[in-house]
């Protein structure tokens, strides 16, 4: 099973206020631009538009579940959906104007309502970033961090002693551990990094993905290892990406709950 390469929420917000700053700052140089030597700020132009492309595509994708599903909204996503509506417009009309269009809007120009569009996503994406970035919540407190299902999941509560942790597939050795088998001979400090505006920083010990891998022995047909959990979502990483992985059960010094 494949994975798809995801980035850092915040990663992609501010690469889109980057581009988008850029985007404009190049527009509005290329205003007082008209000489033969002048034809590299229509081209950096156009190569920001298209980078934002790319980033709003991607910013969809990742957030498509949260517009869709209307119990899923909160104060911040009418602006959300706002902001992704007049950049692209910007870009339409942008795109339109440059293999010619001249379609007009009332007394203005197609050229000017793009600028007017380009413009006004500057601090559309200020107010959103400083409304939907992420905050600081809970950390180094244990299972006090908050509670997050994938999209619309409600799993059933998990009893501990009734739990399993099944590792199948391309192995020698399927396995088959309780809680009590996996001990926390492991550790780390990470950073959980949640798309729905939280983090939280803790100390967290488990068990090495590795180890559970050396155990079951991979036979020379496994490329993956995919990780279900019990609401159906699943990941995937590379077989050796993998053995880096820590398998939580406890944090900072709390059995995971």
């Amino acid at each position: 099973m494949g994975t798809r390469l995801e980035l850092p929420p915040r990663l992609v917000d501010w690469s889109i206020l980057a581009t988008v700053s850029f985007a404009v700052a190049t527009g509005l140089l290329g205003l007082v631009s008209g000489r033969t030597g002048d034809a590299w700020v229509f081209v950096t132009h156009g190569i920001g538009g298209l980078a934002l492309v790319l980033l709003l595509f991607w910013k969809l994708r990742r957030v498509r579940h949260r517009v869709t599903d209307r119990a899923a909204w909160d104060r911040y996503t009418p602006l959300s959906i706002l902001l992704g509506i007049v950049a692209i417009a910007a870009l339409a009309t942008g795109v339109y104007w440059a293999f010619g269009g001249r379609l007009g809007v009332g007394p203005w120009t197609l050229l000017f309502v793009h600028m007017a569009l380009g413009v006004l996503v500057v601090p559309l994406v200020l107010v959103h970033l400083r409304g939907t970035g992420s905050r600081e919540d809970g950390s180094g407190g244990g299972n006090a961090f908050p509670v997050t299902s994938w999209v619309a999941d409600d799993p059933d509560p998990i009893d501990p002693d009734a739990w399993q942790l099944r590792v199948g597939g391309h192995v020698e050795r399927e396995l088959e551990l309780d809680g009590e088998t996996i001990g926390p001979d492991a550790g780390r400090r990470a950073v959980l990094d949640c798309t729905s505006g939280w983090y939280s920083t803790h100390a967290w010990r488990g068990v090495r993905v590795g180890d559970l891998l050396d155990s079951a022995e991979p036979t020379d047909e496994a490329a993956w290892v995919s990780v279900r959990s019990v609401t159906g979502y699943r990941w995937s990483l590379p077989l050796d990406e993998a053995r880096d992985a820590l398998l939580a059960t406890h944090v900072d010094g709390e059995r995971l709950s």
